[in-house]
């Protein structure tokens, strides 16, 4: 099971460099489509955690953190995504997703000296469900402003 989960990491990882491939080396339409600079960063935390829980599965303990960090930005970078979709983001939410990824670390941090595994993993849950809600909120919006636009 350990060696799927390995295979499952690395490969993850792989395409998602390929992914972020274009915003390094894209010509024209492929590099326009990172206007924004919050995608590429979620791609690249993503790949990121991804490489991280890989190397966690050789060196246990040593990417733990990195990758469930590294995810919460990356489900972070999409939330600021999305908010430019509707043209929504402001300084507020901006700071807003900064204080509650050092929220977070600090509490992952915290956890790590006086906290159990399962602990940490609640936390990473829980933090990955709101801004999960945070994400879908931002949809609706987004959905609802594009239905009211004449056609």
């Amino acid at each position: 099971m350990q060696l799927a989960n390995q295979i499952f990491f690395l490969a993850t990882f792989c395409t998602l460099l390929g992914l972020l491939a274009p915003f390094f080396w894209g010509i024209g339409a492929q590099k326009s489509q990172y206007k924004v600079v919050y995608k590429p960063l979620a791609i690249g935390c993503f790949a990121i955690s991804s490489l991280a829980f890989f190397v966690d599965s050789r060196a246990e303990g040593f990417g733990l953190p990195v990758a469930n960090l590294a995810l919460v930005a990356g489900a972070l970078y999409i939330s600021m995504l999305f908010n430019t979709w509707d043209q929504s983001i402001t300084s507020s939410k901006k700071l807003f997703a900064v204080f509650w990824f050092i929220a977070i670390g600090a509490a992952y941090i915290y956890l790590m000296g006086v906290g159990s595994i399962k602990d940490r993993m609640h936390l990473i849950n829980g933090a990955l469900a709101l801004i999960s809600l945070w994400q879908l909120a931002t949809l609706f919006r987004v959905a609802k402003k594009r239905s009211r636009l004449p056609n």
